[in-house]
């Protein structure tokens, strides 16, 4: 009865030894390689036809209402490329990004460009390439170079730009420039000329 006993033990542990050496063998055979130098350079993710909803919370009027949140952004785009894998993590937007402000009023403004770069960690969106703003009340801003502050829901550039209000009834061209996001407040920080869109030909500086 002993020596029975004793073959089972062995058996048994004799198959545990091989299960041991199988799964050793698997685990270095599935190590994971080492990347190369193109291949750390991909995105860690590719999405297409992209469309984002920003929203922000909107205070309650009184204590019978409840909380309620209202869009204050569209983001659409053909492809979007994540690289949260790097350092400094960015996505960027290389086939056009558009883009639709709302104000408390949801009155849009819309942005249209031809590529672009979100990065994660100052949440500051870099328009680049025929950036083209259009207001709800007909203003319009063209310019190479944009950037969005979505924090502090502000747009500037430093770069030339025209800009046309037809509201003051002005055709305006300079180089730096800032506004809000619905375009209720803008400046120019430096001015090549002021014309009066009466005795200037209309701009079209549309696809």
């Amino acid at each position: 009865m002993l020596r029975i006993r004793s073959l089972t033990q062995l058996y048994y542990q004799a198959a545990a030894l091989a299960v041991a050496l199988v799964l050793l063998g698997c685990t270095e055979s599935f190590k994971r390689p080492e990347l190369t130098v193109e291949e750390r350079r991909l995105p860690a993710a590719i999405s297409e036809n992209l469309k984002l909803y920003y929203t922000e919370a909107v205070r309650p009027l009184s204590l019978i209402d409840s909380d309620t949140t209202r869009v204050v952004a569209i983001l659409e785009s053909t492809r979007n490329e994540n690289y949260e894998n790097r350092t400094f993590r960015f996505q960027r937007f290389p086939e056009g990004i558009e883009i639709t402000l709302f104000n408390e009023l949801s009155q849009p403004t819309q942005v249209i460009a031809d590529s672009a770069l979100y990065y994660l960690d100052t949440g500051m969106l870099n328009l680049m390439g025929n950036v083209k703003v259009y207001s709800f009340d007909d203003k319009k801003l063209f310019t190479d170079q944009l950037y969005w502050d979505r924090e502090l829901s502000w747009v500037f550039s430093e770069r030339a730009f025209t800009y046309e209000n037809p509201e003051e009834g002005t055709l305006m061209k300079g180089t730096g420039m800032q506004f809000s996001r619905d375009f209720s407040t803008f400046e120019a920080l430096k001015t090549s000329g002021v014309l009066e869109l009466s005795e200037t030909e209309p701009i079209n500086q549309e696809d």
